[in-house]
């Protein structure tokens, strides 16, 4: 049947299922997308907190155990009173999460994300 315009209902019934579809490939595909750049953000703050440890090391040449503070690209000891990082991880795995790095006395580097303590 064709209704006051000239379109059938078949023709918008099929086209509301085509826009459906459409949607419902798209959607995963933007989601997995997304989280693919908020893991690549993270690999960027692993990067720096590598990078800023190496730095303290070579200028220091003694092993330590921080969290790195990403805002202000510095270390809190975890051993200091009250300390507080705003937490920086983005992707799924690593949200509301904090990058702990640990330097040995032979300058070797391993970071994890944390949850905080304190």
């Amino acid at each position: 049947m064709l209704n006051r315009s000239g379109i059938s209902r078949a023709v918008v019934l099929l086209t509301i299922i085509a826009v459906a579809l459409i949607i419902a490939i798209a959607i995963p595909v933007v989601l997995s997308r997304t989280d693919a750049v908020k893991r690549d953000m993270d690999d960027l703050y692993v990067k720096a907190a590598e990078d800023e440890a190496y730095l303290r090391w070579v200028q220091e040449y003694e092993p330590f155990t921080a969290i790195y503070d990403s805002e202000n690209k510095k270390f809190i000891d975890t051993g200091a009173p009250n300390y507080k990082v705003t937490p920086y991880g983005t992707s799924e795995q690593h949200e509301g999460m904090v990058l702990y790095v640990k330097v040995d006395r032979d300058g070797n580097i391993s970071t994890k994300w944390v949850f905080q303590d304190k």
